[in-house]
């Protein structure tokens, strides 16, 4: 039975720690995700926000992917980055712990009751972090600027 309950427990851990990074997704507010606006009929800001299990490279890959498919769904091959805004947030956290120990004991003539409470505090930060990017699309590739091909970006970063 203990063997079950253990390979049961493992198993919900692996797909809890599975979960936890931020979704190639639209944006929710607990999981991350992308979200866009349209600024002109050729020109998207293009948001990925992560979680603090995701790393930087996977939110610039992901904003990158959201953005290869808002030029090809309306009718462009080609975007340029115009640019690229760090929007990562940090947030500071502080736990505090009351440990309550009691210790009984009798003597001959009488009984003690000691209680002590100890406090532990832990303090720390989490980051989850997140990129902006403002681009404009074209229909053949512009002349200047690093030109990123939609097609063959999505197809060089599939998962």
């Amino acid at each position: 039975m203990k063997t079950k309950n253990f390979k049961l427990a493992a198993l919900v851990l692996v797909l809890f720690l599975g979960s936890c990074g931020s979704r190639y997704q639209p944006y929710g507010y607990f999981n991350g995700g992308y979200s866009e606006v349209l600024t002109t009929k050729d020109s998207f800001i293009v948001n990925f926000r992560g979680n603090s299990f995701t790393n930087e490279d996977t939110v610039l890959k992901y904003a990158l992917r959201r953005a290869s498919e808002l030029a090809i769904m309306n009718g462009y091959q080609y975007f340029v980055v115009l640019s690229s805004k760090d929007v990562t947030v940090t947030t500071k956290y502080e736990n505090t712990s009351n440990n309550l120990k009691q210790r009984h004991g009798q003597k001959k003539d009488s009984s003690s009751f000691e209680t002590a409470i100890s406090t532990s505090k832990t303090m720390g930060e989490t980051s989850a972090p997140g990129v902006s990017l403002a681009i404009k699309c074209f229909h053949s590739a512009p002349k200047e600027g690093e030109v990123i091909d939609a097609i063959y970006f999505l197809q060089q970063n599939e998962d």
